[in-house]
């Protein structure tokens, strides 16, 4: 999704927030899933966030780590 960028570095998925605008509530929970899907992880992944935009969309889904 445009608006975020998800890294996933071994156990840790970082979400960052572009900044485009225009997201939609769901927007981080589909542009986080599908980056650990891409990442083909074999366990658990910690999710943190880079920025305070990020860390507000995943405290409202109860997303962080």
């Amino acid at each position: 999704h445009p608006d975020w960028r998800v890294s996933v570095d071994g156990e840790t998925a970082t979400v960052t927030t572009t900044r485009q605008g225009g997201t939609d509530d769901l927007s981080v929970v589909r542009a986080l899933a599908r980056a650990i899907w891409d990442a083909d992880t074999s366990g658990p992944v910690a999710v943190r966030a880079a920025d305070a935009d990020a860390e507000d969309a995943l405290r409202r889904w109860d997303l962080l780590s």
